[in-house]
């Protein structure tokens, strides 16, 4: 993150969000888990989960170049790197 700019404010107001530790249960048909301790990380759907992948990942996409044979995608939580060549060892010294 400081590597993209993130100011140290954000990062330390970060840093204490994923120490929170809360507690959570399931809910799913009839049944019902106990409560239980969740340690760290981010509430699934919470806004920012996708803004830190996108941070923690963006050096992949600088792995390739759209040239050459070769492109990568990212997309939420999925990575793509493709490379085209004449032969398999052509290929995979591109990747």
């Amino acid at each position: 993150m400081r590597k993209r700019g993130i100011l140290k404010e954000y990062m330390e107001w970060l840093k204490r969000h994923l120490k929170i530790e809360v507690s959570t249960s399931i809910f799913f048909n009839d049944h019902h888990t106990e409560y239980f301790l969740v340690i760290n990380g981010l509430d699934q759907g919470d806004p920012i989960s996708g803004i830190c992948y996108l941070l923690y990942n963006a050096d992949i996409l600088r792995i390739t170049k759209i040239r050459d044979g070769k492109c990568s995608l990212l997309y939420v939580d999925d990575i793509l790197i493709l490379a085209i060549g004449r032969d398999f060892h052509k290929t995979h010294n591109k990747i």
